[in-house]
């Protein structure tokens, strides 16, 4: 088996052969503005706030609403018993 595996080659590479540096690279454009990114995330956080702030509001009408029924029952409840002359 190994008489068919090539001989393993000799690293003959220096480190400052394989060291690599930097080279800046001039006349790279922006793909997109970062003031308008900005932009872009503010309207999209404002418009996930007032999403939020509705649904709030929903939740808060319709849970107004239970306790006015439950109000409603309990008076009502209320006044069956003193008529009927329970406590």
């Amino acid at each position: 088996m190994r008489a068919l595996l090539p001989p393993p080659e000799e690293n003959k590479n220096l480190p400052e052969e394989r060291s690599t540096a930097f080279h800046a690279i001039e006349g790279g454009t922006e793909t997109k503005n970062g003031s308008l990114l900005l932009v872009e995330a503010y309207v999209t956080l404002w418009l996930i706030l007032m999403a939020w702030l509705l649904l709030l509001w929903k939740k808060q009408n319709h849970l107004k609403q239970r306790i006015a029924l439950i109000e409603r029952a309990l008076q009502e409840n209320l006044k069956e018993n003193t008529l009927s002359g329970r406590s």
